[in-house]
């Protein structure tokens, strides 16, 4: 394996992280009021899933050939979105303030042009 596919597959894997977070979160939030075993069950197959989706990806790139360092950026991706998540949050609810505060002035330009 080059150095340059193991670079590769560790930034994919970070990414990867991220991504996972995302889902995960959105996973959450689309079936939290169904039943509990209901929950279970499409958690169990949303992690499946995506862990045969980064194992086809880790293929296309190396052949198949898994290290278990590649299981260190992913967690790493994860922790970061993680940590990240409430500041993405604040940001986006700050930005939605602001263009409802200033609507009316846009409103405006687009009438006079």
């Amino acid at each position: 394996m080059s150095p340059l596919s193991i670079i590769l597959v560790l930034l994919i894997s970070l990414v990867y992280g991220v991504i996972f977070l995302i889902l995960s979160i959105l996973n959450y939030k689309l079936f939290e009021k169904f039943s509990i075993i209901f929950q279970f069950l499409i958690t169990l197959l949303f992690s499946f899933d995506f862990g045969m989706i980064y194992l086809l990806i880790i293929y296309k790139i190396n052949y198949g050939c898994f290290h278990i360092y590649y299981l260190i950026p992913i967690i790493l991706g994860f922790y970061i979105a993680y940590k990240f998540k409430n500041r993405a949050v604040n940001f986006c609810k700050y930005f939605k303030n602001k263009r409802k505060k200033y609507w009316h002035i846009y409103k405006i330009k687009l009438y006079i042009k």
